[in-house]
């Protein structure tokens, strides 16, 4: 079975709405060539760059947010390691 977006485009907005596992399977059908997406019709190409770009942001942002959690909790360790001595 083939699904063909052709006269139905893609947009951000659609790509906003998927879980993990329902973009990871757009991904996955996308690749198997089970749908089709021109992207000739519509901004489809621009609108995924700008969707992956936000979600490496989302992604750097969690990763800052977590190292500083991570430097906190060592930080309070030592301080509580420091009050025992």
């Amino acid at each position: 079975m083939q699904i063909n977006l052709q006269n139905n485009p893609l947009e951000e907005n659609d790509l906003k709405h998927l879980n993990s596992q329902q973009f990871s399977q757009l991904v996955r059908l996308v690749g198997e060539e089970k749908i089709k997406i021109n992207s000739w019709k519509g901004t489809f190409l621009l609108d995924l760059l700008k969707y992956t770009e936000k979600l490496k942001e989302e992604v750097s942002d969690l990763k800052q947010s977590q190292g500083q959690e991570e430097l906190l909790a060592q930080q309070l360790h030592q301080t509580c390691l420091s009050k025992k001595d």
